[in-house]
């Protein structure tokens, strides 16, 4: 109807305002009938009314969870591990996500990422994303989010897959695009107790730095010993 979307925040529309939380769930018409999937949640933080051409339209601009982790910022130092074991990397996972609102489960899990103790550091102002890669870098298992809720999974080789794709799928559109290398450097840092002395290893692509200068990225992790691990 006619300017049913005029007024989000208030009356019939007083749920739609900025900070809600939008669940969408797409499906499709099937011989069944109108099918839908769990679908996933939004925070909705603008929307903006549009004219034009005799149309107008009610735009929303909302982020998922992955917003809640990118937008955390420490207030201050946390650091586990340092002399005796106290926090697993899936315990470290945990903490962080829930500073971020986020709550973890489970869907399945290396053993690594309940044995491995790496001596951890988060320094005031790190942001919640950064954090997360650099635990994520300690074991083979990836996070996902949907909704309030994060999970860790440990993807084998070994596992069925749902859903296939193949010959009888219509490509509606499709856009293919070959770019360089970001980064084309790495630079890993570690810490030999031993020798009493850093590690350090470069890698280089050189056909890649040839094409735009070196994109270097650097890692620093008092965990890495020796250079094999570094590499």
């Amino acid at each position: 109807h006619e300017g049913q979307y005029a007024s989000p925040g208030q009356g019939a529309l007083s749920v739609l305002d900025t900070g809600c939380q939008l669940e969408f769930s797409p499906g499709y018409r099937t011989t069944a009938g109108n099918e839908a999937s769990s679908g996933q949640a939004f925070i909705l933080d603008a929307y903006e009314h549009t004219s034009a051409g005799g149309k107008a339209s009610l735009v929303l601009y909302a982020s998922d969870a992955w917003s809640l982790i990118e937008n955390w910022r420490a207030r201050h130092q946390f650091r586990w591990n340092k002399q005796t074991d106290e926090m697993c990397v899936k315990d470290i996972l945990a903490f962080v996500l829930g500073r971020c609102g986020l709550k973890l489960e489970v869907k399945s899990q290396s053993s690594v990422i309940t044995s491995f103790y790496p001596d951890f550091t988060i320094h005031p102002g790190n942001r919640g994303n950064a954090v997360i890669t650099r635990l994520l870098s300690f074991i083979p298992d990836v996070l996902f989010v949907e909704g309030n809720k994060a999970y860790v999974a440990n993807p084998l080789s070994t596992d069925s897959s749902v859903y296939s794709y193949g010959s009888s799928h219509q490509i509606i559109e499709g856009r293919y695009r070959k770019g360089t290398w970001e980064p084309n450097r790495v630079q890993v840092e570690g810490y030999d107790p031993q020798a009493d002395e850093p590690v350090v290893v470069d890698s280089f692509s050189w056909g890649e730095i040839d094409k735009l200068y070196d994109r270097l990225k650097q890692l620093e992790d008092s965990n890495i010993d020796t250079v094999s691990e570094a590499q």
